[in-house]
């Protein structure tokens, strides 16, 4: 059974890292849909939410660490209603 690590430290600070990095480049729309990405209002359709690009199953066959894999390098930030964001 897999388990979440999104309560977990460091997802925690890849999410805050990723969110920080698009909104400063001034990333406002949704990649998938295009819709107007809202920073501040979490849990609605259009927050904006980090996303692995490599997701972890993936990285972890190809033999990434944990640091690898919630790197920022390894994030974008989509809306949540996205078929792309995890739920």
């Amino acid at each position: 059974m897999v388990s979440s690590h999104t309560g977990l430290t460091p997802h925690l600070r890849f999410r805050k890292a990723v969110l920080a990095r698009d909104r400063r480049a001034g990333i406002t729309n949704c990649p998938d849909c295009d819709c107007v990405l809202d920073y501040d209002i979490s849990r609605t359709p259009t927050s904006a939410e980090p996303d692995h690009i490599v997701p972890a199953a993936q990285a972890r066959k190809l033999g990434w660490t944990d640091a690898q894999l919630d790197h920022p390098s390894n994030g974008r930030t989509l809306c949540r209603r996205s078929p792309n964001t995890p739920n």
